[in-house]
């Protein structure tokens, strides 16, 4: 559709005259908008890296609380194996072991009053009942209903209690249970130790942790044995995310991210005990001064981004409108004259910047290609006018002449089917092309691919290229020299097999095609009574249409097809 009436081109000083759809607010706005655009994947760079320093960040940080864990865990096994050695060299002492009342307490007191970790120590029989205490005339206690107690009996080895309340005293405690067995390895006495949590906490308290660190131990129910900083009241209770102790139960070691008793949101490293696997160690750290370094320089570089872009948003303002808006004017009254059927038109933009002026020379090229193009097109029209006749031509000879040498409707439809998808291969080939040029030996396999097995089809010759005439008459000769063989010759038996050789031959002239056509192995042939359309075509459709020559000659070992064609005829050597 015209922008202007043909006989009506605009004049050179519109070009300089203000159009509205490109005013400079308009330009100025839409490169503006290109360089926020811009902005856009920056600014996702940034947002993506920042996402990637974090993500190593938080890795770093879980794998700085886990060793921070080991080491509390490390510190707890080596306060438990400390106790454990206490309790087995006091299964050692005869007195211990015989349960003698009077000797037993008086040790027990003696020991509990060195090692002031300690908080209790007893000895009980299998049967429970605590016969000997450190705990001066204290009244008698029987812990064989105690889970603690009956794990020990069954595992005959070290058991470490969840977090119990003292019968005596009242208060919460962590029990160390050691069996001692006699020589047949039955439990001869059991030794009970007894901890404080606020003993362990201060244990675990020298380990070099950072100040704000948070270190705790918990027990196989979920519930705080020790805590660092030592809160009483905390001691006892679960954590106070109670997802924390579901996501590491079962685990030896690892880290997560949770809420603590503060609200405040922490990594957590935690490691099972070696020695009282019951037992889970625990580190926090507070998240947000983690990260509070690489939130800063998040933030300068969003910064430094962010005026980099303002100040190029105002530089695009001003290119926009005074370096950019006249050389478009001027191409917009080009293209204006082309839309309106101006073929000869040429962009007159005399611009500094070599982006519009490379623009103004493919609005040349343009027009000089479009004018080429409607060229073009009527010349295709025309050729695809002739090939049509041509072909139309070509189908109603091979109808009138299958015709005439069919018996009945069944041989005529069976020839003229095999002779129309010989011509639908060829053109298949031709089309490929672009009705140019076609492969000899693509011509010959396309064409024999219906009667061709693993080994009855042997080619040998040079890359010919077949122009469009030669490519459809052979594609017919070829055909027509492979349903007789179907029906008579090599093609019929299994041991036949077809030999197809061809050669390009000099001359002075022009240089000529030789192909060969043998066959070998079939039945005996005979000279043919009467001379059928087949040979008709293959003969006649050569020397009118290639200006070549066919001879076929029936020998008793097989047919023999001997075809020349000039190269200029339509084939050309590669």
């Amino acid at each position: 559709m015209s922008l202007a009436p043909a006989d009506r081109k605009p004049s050179a000083a519109s070009a300089d005259a203000p159009l509205r759809p490109f005013g400079l607010s308009k330009l100025s706005v839409r490169l503006l908008l290109l360089v926020l655009l811009a902005a856009v994947p920056v600014f996702a760079v940034e947002a993506y890296y920042e996402l990637q320093v974090r993500e190593q960040r938080r890795a770093e940080i879980g794998q700085q609380v886990q060793q921070m864990a080991d080491l509390v865990a490390g510190q707890l096994d080596r306060m438990i194996e400390g106790a454990q050695t206490v309790l087995v060299t006091l299964g050692h002492f005869p007195s211990i072991r015989a349960r003698v009342v009077e000797t037993c307490n008086d040790t027990l007191i003696r020991l509990a009053a060195r090692f002031a970790n300690l908080d209790t120590v007893g000895v009980a029989g299998p049967d429970g009942v605590v016969v000997c205490s450190s705990v001066p005339r204290s009244p008698p206690l029987n812990v064989a209903d105690r889970p603690y107690f009956r794990r020990a009996l069954e595992t005959r080895s070290l058991t470490v209690s969840d977090l119990l309340v003292g019968q005596l005293s009242g208060r919460k405690l962590l029990a160390l249970v050691q069996p001692i067995l006699d020589e047949r390895g039955a439990v001869e006495t059991v030794l009970i130790l007894t901890l404080d949590p606020k003993v362990i906490s201060d244990l675990l308290h020298r380990v070099p942790l950072p100040q704000d660190a948070i270190i705790g131990v918990l027990d196989r129910q979920g519930h705080r044995v020790a805590r660092v900083p030592y809160v009483p009241a905390a001691i006892g209770t679960p954590l106070t995310d109670p997802g924390l102790f579901e996501r590491l139960s079962g685990l030896r070691e690892g880290h997560l991210v949770g809420r603590g008793d503060d609200d405040v949101v922490r990594f957590y490293g935690f490691a099972q005990s070696a020695v009282a696997a019951d037992l889970i160690a625990y580190v926090g750290l507070a998240r947000d001064p983690m990260f509070a370094d690489a939130d800063r320089r998040f933030l300068r570089r969003l910064a430094l981004s962010a005026v980099a872009f303002v100040l190029a948003g105002l530089a695009a303002l001003w290119f926009g409108s005074y370096a950019v808006r006249r050389p478009i004017m001027k191409l917009r009254t080009a293209m204006q004259r082309v839309a309106a059927g101006d073929l000869s038109v040429r962009a007159e933009v005399a611009s500094g910047i070599e982006e519009l002026s490379e623009l103004a020379a493919s609005f040349d090229e343009m027009a000089r290609k479009r004018r080429h193009a409607e060229e073009q097109q009527r010349i295709l029209l025309r050729e695809l006018n002739h090939r049509m006749k041509n072909s139309f031509a070509a189908v109603r000879s091979i109808a009138a002449q299958t015709l005439s040498h069919a018996g009945d409707p069944e041989d005529f439809q069976r020839a003229f089917d095999g002779r129309l998808d010989a011509l639908s291969r060829a053109s298949t080939l031709l089309t490929a092309g672009n009705w140019q040029v076609t492969d000899l030996r693509s011509l010959i396999e396309a064409t024999l691919e219906p009667f061709r097995t693993e080994d009855n089809l042997r080619l040998r010759g040079p890359h010919v290229r077949l122009a469009s005439e030669a490519t459809l008459t052979l594609g017919l000769v070829l055909h027509e020299l492979a349903t007789n063989a179907a029906k008579y010759g090599a093609f019929s038996v299994a041991e036949g097999r077809v030999e197809i050789v061809w050669a390009v031959q000099s001359e002075a002239d022009s240089p000529r095609l030789i192909l060969d056509w043998t066959e070998h192995g079939g039945p005996p042939v005979q000279e043919p009574v009467r001379r059928g359309f087949g040979r008709s075509l293959i003969e006649r459709s050569v020397a009118y249409e290639l200006d070549g020559s066919a001879e076929l000659t029936f020998a008793p070992a097989g047919v023999r097809c001997h075809i020349e064609v000039p190269l200029g005829a339509g084939a050309a050597e590669a």
